[in-house]
């Protein structure tokens, strides 16, 4: 019987409120000339951006101002586990874990929540848990763990389990840190106007949000102060009050055998399901525009069509998500033998999502949900790859002493020619996600949140037949069709007012990757027995496989489609060790 408890004090300085020196976006609106083709227009986008740069015509920018928080959070967890022998051949390991960890609060109450009754960001301060963090503490946190082993036969196991994790150390960057509320710290990002004579910004007390400020001029004196702080300028943080510890039920069962030869064949069921995970959203998402594209719905309505019209985005980390994670596991062991030792293991496995962590949105994918159907962006992981196999394999050769052949050969024949062994990993792996997308810019009257990555529609299969694709020097072409009309094969941008496609999210497989790694090795006898040099030759990618990696998925680029990145080719290596 275990009995067991750990306690935590957890004390955080951050400073990563960026950007502390200003950040411009340059979209190249303002360089393109009216009525030029969509197709046309992402062909020379690069142009048109640099083109808006060198002449100051920024399309947005953001300030913060500069802050150290001194963050805290205190944990304690406790634990009872048992091991029981139920029969001779039968194992039974059970145990609970109670887990109670306090939300993060700053230790000067430089700390705001938004507050959905008040619509108004609330302040923290001296008092209890909640006054200081602003969210309350999970009470429930109980983790059960339960797992067995049973010898049916001497040759043959089976082992199952099934146990909740919670996570309790979830820092999304700064997505969910309430430190980031002004007044404290202000997070200025401003999206020009459409320029024009009476639109410029002459003055720095103008409303920043209703004229067009050049990069020449910089940043308004004061756009940062808290005295100017104003919640319609800024991205708020904002986490429930009650928002739950999201956690993982984790099962397996498995059944291990011997089998002739010194083969052990194990077969596995493996499941993760993940509830309460902590998700991003624009709480303050827009209502779609009902009006046809941005002719009929111009930007400037979109705080108007935002619940709280009075503040910009409202990030809501909540605890909306799930995942769920299958697969079947294969794993076939040669022990050790007579020179060789061989391991294959083999998964087919499925994950599916709402969406990626904010800091791993590879290959396009989305770190925020649509927050009014959150149901619409349930799709694969951008780490699911369905099959994994990889096969290792260590082979002494058989020629030298204490080998099959050349066990007298001289002492000059040994030291050159016997003695050596063989690695061998071959990796095998199916195509990662890759998730279509669009650029919707914030001038564009179907936005309803510039926090969200927007996905296209999609008619067919959007993988380009093999004879569309052209490699050159720089990039292989053409992996992704794009719709060249209505209705026609491939991937085109919304055409009514809602910015919402239909492709689903991670729908696109990326190439499969092949990879084999050589490898010889071999120890030389020096002056003495507890002397050597031990000597290893090692090839990756002997085979010089090109692995693509996945394919512009952003129907707005002109590289749209195209990959413009490989893993590595091959790469030998030589290393020398001296014992002595």
């Amino acid at each position: 019987m275990k009995i067991g408890y750990e306690y935590q004090a957890i004390n955080t300085q951050i400073n990563d409120y960026n950007p502390s020196y200003g950040q411009d976006n340059y979209a190249g609106q303002y360089s393109t000339v009216a009525g030029t083709p969509a197709d046309v227009f992402s062909q020379v986008q690069e142009a048109h951006n640099l083109a808006d740069f060198m002449f100051g015509n920024r399309s947005s920018y953001s300030l913060t101002n500069f802050f150290i928080a001194s963050v805290r959070q205190r944990m304690n967890f406790m634990y009872f586990q048992d091991d029981v022998k139920v029969m001779p051949n039968l194992t039974v390991n059970a145990g609970v874990r109670y887990e109670l960890a306090t939300p993060q609060y700053e230790a000067n109450n430089k700390l705001a929540n938004f507050d959905p009754a008040s619509k108004t960001l609330i302040q923290a301060k001296d008092g209890s848990i909640y006054n200081r963090a602003l969210v309350n503490m999970p009470l429930t946190n109980v983790g059960p763990r339960f797992g067995f082993a049973y010898s049916a036969t001497p040759s043959l196991v089976v082992r199952g389990g099934y146990g909740i994790t919670y996570t309790q150390f979830n820092r999304a960057g700064g997505e969910n840190n309430l430190t980031y509320n002004g007044p404290n710290v202000v997070n200025a990002t401003i999206n020009n106007v459409v320029p024009t004579a009476a639109s410029l910004c002459v003055t720095d007390t103008q409303d920043q949000t209703k004229c067009f400020r050049q990069t020449q001029q910089g940043y308004a004196v004061g756009l940062t102060a808290a005295a100017n702080f104003n919640p319609a300028l800024v991205t708020s943080r904002y986490i429930p009050s009650n928002m739950p510890t999201g956690y993982v039920q984790s099962y397996h069962l498995s059944v291990q055998r011997q089998l002739p030869g010194q083969i052990v064949a194990d077969l596995a069921y493996v499941r993760n399901k993940g509830t309460h995970l902590q998700i991003l959203a624009d709480y303050n998402q827009a209502a779609i525009c009902t009006a046809a594209l941005a002719t009929g719905c111009p930007s400037s309505t979109l705080a108007a069509r935002r619940p709280v019209p009075t503040f910009g985005d409202i990030e809501i980390a909540y605890g909306g998500g799930t995942s769920n994670y299958n697969s079947l596991q294969f794993k076939l062991e040669k022990r050790y033998r007579n020179g060789l030792y061989l391991l294959n293991s083999f998964t087919w496995g499925r994950t599916f999502d709402l969406s990626g962590g904010h800091l791993e949105t590879s290959n396009g994918d989305n770190s925020r949900i649509d927050f009014a159907n959150p149901g619409g962006d349930y799709g694969r992981s951008n780490y699911d790859q369905p099959l994994n196999n990889t096969t290792s394999i260590i082979y002494d050769l058989t020629y030298g002493k204490g080998r099959r052949f050349g066990a007298s050969a001289p002492y000059v024949a040994d030291m050159v020619l016997g003695g050596w062994q063989m690695t061998i990993i071959n990796t095998m792996n199916s195509g990662l996600p890759t998730n279509l997308n669009y650029s919707n810019s914030t001038s564009n009257g179907t936005n309803v949140t510039d926090l969200y990555t927007y996905r296209p529609n999609v008619v067919g299969n959007p993988i380009a037949p093999a004879a569309n694709r052209v490699k050159t020097n720089t990039a292989l072409t053409g992996y992704l069709l794009k719709a060249v009309g209505s209705g026609l094969p491939g991937v085109s941008l919304p055409t009514s007012g809602s910015p919402f496609g239909n492709a689903q999210r991670n729908m696109v497989v990326g190439p499969s990757f092949y990879q084999t790694d050589f490898g010889i090795h071999k120890d030389f006898g020096l002056w003495s027995e507890a002397s050597k040099l031990e000597f290893r030759a090692e090839a990756f990618n002997v085979l010089n496989k090109v692995n693509y990696q996945a394919p512009d998925g952003n129907v707005s680029n002109g590289s749209f489609g195209s990959i413009t990145g490989a893993y590595p080719a091959r790469q030998l290596q030589l290393a020398a060790k001296l014992i002595f």
